[in-house]
């Protein structure tokens, strides 16, 4: 009865070994594909991200940040003009 299921193992071994191997390539396949996904996924991040700071540290965005940050510490003095000085039209 061990000779006649050894006997088996021998000549079904191959196929097995054939079967395994191909399921190993198959699983790395599909983690090489999903792998690919995020890697594509990640570079789309990428260029959105240097997108938003080319236009970030471009120089008008500068220049208006630098603007608005000096108005805020030193904000013009807006004039008031008060009705008594304004010539009588009547």
């Amino acid at each position: 009865m061990l000779r006649l299921l050894a006997i088996i193992l021998i000549i079904i071994s191959p196929f097995l070994l054939h079967i395994w191997r191909k399921n190993t390539v198959n699983n790395l396949n599909i983690r090489i594909e999903i792998l690919r996904k995020e890697a594509s996924i990640m570079w789309n991040e990428l260029v959105k991200l240097r997108a938003k700071y080319r236009e970030a540290t471009s120089i008008p965005v500068i220049e208006n940040r630098a603007s608005d940050e000096l108005n805020m510490r030193y904000p013009r003095k807006r004039e008031i003009i008060k009705l008594e000085d304004l010539p009588d039209e009547r």
